[in-house]
């Protein structure tokens, strides 16, 4: 008996469903990383709060901010709902231990009880002494010890549970605060997404304004970022033939191969290229944010970023190429064995083609512009002839 309610006391508090858990961990894992992108991207709003008139990136990291705020929203519903059936299943818990501490009680009551009839009616001494041999003696001896010690062990068994109980009570008020807490988050940031898309809707007003004007600024800026992203391809493709086509020794295609599969072994743990960068323009083809009409396809993401912030090789690597690109700039190819990462509108660079860097090292600078519009990295990853979509790479 002691030792199935030892393992009823194991299998209620110790055992936490491993599912559970993991659910509980990946969502304070998002959790964070939205509250951190939605940081970046207030901080980064704010320093472009002095512009005079609204310009497109204010409006992109605006949308980015909606979407955070969606994704955390949605993401505190999940959070609820795992809460909500984990004090649910601790109320469970503490019903079934009172019921078993009851029961416990009654059985030690009745223990009790007995014990005090035999002293009243028959002196545990006298019994010993009344023994017909020392045998019998011996045989009531044993008894009356293992009597005293089932009373024992379950006065013990009775505190064990009563300290279970209280620390099963103490999860659950731990849980209802964090369902409390999580429930304010979340109304919080349902007021806050209000807040955003009345501030998005009043942008887009002031931008579409003069929608003649606006129809042919998206598309000059589309010919340029267009040609612009043509030169870059006829980068990667230069530097992807010339690498096939060199001698090289078979140490330095170990290497290669060690490197490369490093790289892969990161991916989804990269580090941004910018710090405090928010992406305003997401990897594939989309319709522009403005002008539904016109079609973007992007080989690449763009970061925006505080005016001069710093860029980040991704990775070790050498560079490769630097080339001015018409629109975007500067731009930096660094390969990382059989990858190649692209780095372009770049102001100002601060390494020179040749150079092995490491992982997180600064390459150079993006714009200082006083229309944040100019303050962005455009940032590509190629496996080979393979353009890969950055965001699988990346992780805050």
């Amino acid at each position: 008996m002691y030792f199935r309610h030892i393992l009823i006391l194991a299998l209620l508090f110790f055992f936490i469903p491993p599912a559970a858990a993991q659910d509980m961990e990946e969502l304070r894992r998002m959790m964070s990383q939205y509250e951190e992108e939605i940081r970046i991207s207030t901080a980064l709003l704010e320093r472009t709060s002095s512009d005079r008139t609204a310009n497109e990136n204010q409006l992109k990291i605006i949308r980015e901010q909606i979407a955070n705020r969606r994704r955390m929203l949605t993401t505190l519903e999940r959070t609820m709902g795992v809460l909500d059936g984990d004090i649910r299943s601790k109320n469970n818990d503490v019903q079934r231990l009172n019921a078993e501490l009851a029961r416990l009680q009654r059985d030690y009551a009745a223990m009790v009880y007995e014990a005090y009839k035999n002293y009243k009616l028959n002196n545990f001494v006298l019994f010993l002494f009344s023994s017909d041999d020392f045998n019998q003696a011996t045989r009531r001896a044993d008894f009356m010890r293992r009597y005293n010690r089932a009373r024992r062990e379950k006065a013990a068994e009775i505190v064990r549970m009563s300290d279970s109980i209280a620390r099963e009570v103490s999860r659950l008020d731990v849980s209802r605060a964090e369902m409390n807490a999580t429930r304010r988050t979340h109304d919080r940031e349902v007021t806050s997404l209000g807040r955003d898309e009345t501030q998005y809707r009043n942008t887009v007003t002031q931008l579409t304004a003069e929608q003649q004007k606006l129809r042919q600024q998206v598309r000059e800026k589309e010919e340029l970022r267009n040609r612009a992203q043509r030169q870059i391809q006829a980068l990667v493709e230069a530097e992807i033939r010339q690498g096939r086509g060199a001698a090289m020794s078979d140490a330095d295609l170990r290497a290669i191969a060690a490197l490369s599969e490093r790289f892969d072994e990161n991916k989804g743990r990269l580090p941004f290229p910018i710090a405090d960068g928010v992406i305003v323009d997401r990897f594939g083809e989309q319709a522009h944010h403005l002008v539904s009409s016109t079609r973007v396809n992007n080989p690449g993401i763009n970061i925006a970023g505080p005016a001069g912030a710093p860029v980040r090789s991704v990775f070790e690597g050498r560079v490769m190429e630097i080339v001015a690109i018409g629109s975007y700039n500067l731009c930096v190819l660094i390969r990382h064995g059989n990858y190649i990462t692209v780095y372009a509108n770049v102001a100002s660079v601060v390494v020179r083609k040749g150079d092995n860097v490491r992982a997180g090292q600064t390459i150079g600078h993006i714009a200082s512009s006083s229309n944040s519009d100019d303050n962005f990295l455009h940032f590509e990853i190629h496996r080979e002839t393979e353009t890969l979509n950055p965001e699988q790479w990346l992780r805050r």
